[in-house]
């Protein structure tokens, strides 16, 4: 991140790591208020809702759906919650110590369910609209409808993957920093100074 932001450590070892991973809490808790405010977050806690139905009642309903908590175990919020403090604060902590490193990966690692949930519940996700509900159930139901049609249907590795949104969340990350690379490195011009 600092890399990105063109900032060069100054001081001594430990203020340089301090202030780097500052710089990246403060880039997530920036992408996490975006993601709050935009209308991805009722469509995620609309899908987790509607799973939750499903998992709960076998059927995808507006009412079963609407009884459901926004927060899901399995949501990949969790895993991202596991990685996160190991990318963010951890390898930064490695010029210092390994074992302070070491250590945020363990506890990172360790408390990624209950860190996902915040991270969920605060962030990911808000009330669906009825609108974002609706799509919800309607994928739900076309789920259910697949599902029933071949019961026993397997996926290959890589339409997996494809399925997950890893791909898609990749490129996505690479454009997004391009994208900021290109803002600061025309940024000066755009401010006339």
């Amino acid at each position: 991140m600092l890399y990105l932001l063109q900032i060069v450590r100054v001081g001594n070892v430990q203020e340089g790591v301090i202030f780097e991973i500052g710089v990246n809490l403060l880039a997530l808790l920036s992408f996490l208020t975006l993601m709050k405010v935009s209308p991805l977050s009722g469509y995620h806690a609309a899908e987790h809702k509607v799973i939750g139905a499903i998992e709960r009642f076998g059927v995808a309903s507006e009412e079963g759906a609407r009884l459901m908590p926004r927060a899901h175990q399995r949501c990949g919020s969790n895993l991202l919650a596991g990685i996160l403090p190991m990318m963010l604060i951890g390898v930064p902590l490695l010029s210092i110590s390994t074992m302070l490193g070491v250590g945020v990966l363990i506890v990172g690692w360790g408390t990624r369910y209950i860190t996902g949930y915040y991270i969920q519940m605060i962030f990911a996700t808000k009330e669906p609209s009825d609108r974002q509900l609706k799509a919800g159930l309607a994928a739900g139901e076309k789920i259910l409808r697949l599902w029933r049609e071949n019961p026993y249907r397997r996926v290959s590795p890589l339409r997996n993957l494809w399925n997950r949104g890893f791909v898609q969340m990749f490129f996505g990350m690479i454009v997004g920093m391009q994208i900021a690379e290109v803002i600061y490195g025309h940024l000066h011009l755009w401010l006339d100074f």
